[in-house]
């Protein structure tokens, strides 16, 4: 069953917190796919670097400090 179908039923019998959940987590994840999908397309020739950046900003925030 398509996702607008039941989702008018659980809004209206959900309490709050979970009706605001099941509306902000669709809409963040639809906006999450879009944004990777057009940094993708905009900067694909850029994106062999994306490894090496994230690299550099994990080893420059390393805590050396060990618990």
């Amino acid at each position: 069953m398509p996702f607008h179908f039941w989702t008018p039923e659980v809004y209206a019998g959900a309490p709050i917190p979970v009706a605001a959940y099941l509306s902000v987590i669709s809409k963040a994840g639809r906006f999450s796919a879009g944004l990777i999908l057009t940094v993708e397309y905009a900067f694909h020739a850029y994106l062999h670097s994306v490894g090496v950046l994230i690299g550099i900003l994990a080893a420059v925030t390393h805590d050396r400090r060990q618990t």
